[in-house]
């Protein structure tokens, strides 16, 4: 049974309705024209569990422009590790909290494999890749979760969840 918490996002091409699970269910993601994935519901464990890409990264864009936070994990406000642990968790996806270990959950890919929704990471530091080279990020104080050049995010690894 899903909470009554829903997201929803729109882009010219897809909607995306997402309901938030509750501990006992699964997620049920539905895009339009598509068939429905369902993701089990957190256990309290990281494990690796495919994800529709794309509806992560429309999830993730409803929270550009939140402010950084340190050690921020909700719509409040969001550090780096935060913001990727919260959007997967709205997926059905228990990540653990800090960016290595969040690598460290995943596999890491060859970067002409990266698909939006995989994780781009380098020591210290974690966003979402977003496709055509973008990377959804909480950069640091005093700045906002942004959408940046994947060239401006430094050497990077790529991480698939």
């Amino acid at each position: 049974m899903a909470s009554s918490a829903d997201l929803s996002a729109e882009t010219p091409k897809t909607r995306v309705q997402l309901t938030v699970p509750d501990t006992s269910a699964p997620t049920t993601v539905r895009t339009a024209g598509s068939a429905t994935a369902a993701a089990p519901a957190p256990s309290g464990t990281a494990r690796a569990q495919v994800v529709v890409g794309s509806n992560v990264v429309e999830t993730a864009r409803q929270f550009l422009g939140v402010p950084y936070v340190w050690g921020g994990t909700t719509p409040a406000g969001f550090d780096c590790s935060g913001l990727v642990q919260y959007v997967y968790g709205l997926h059905g996806v228990s990540l653990p909290r800090t960016d290595a270990a969040q690598k460290a959950a995943g596999t890491v890919i060859d970067p002409d494999q990266a698909q939006p929704g995989d994780l781009v990471w380098h020591p210290g530091h974690i966003g979402i890749y977003a496709g055509n080279g973008m990377v959804i990020h909480a950069p640091r104080p005093g700045k906002s979760v942004e959408i940046i050049p994947l060239q401006y995010f430094g050497a990077v690894t790529f991480v698939r969840i």
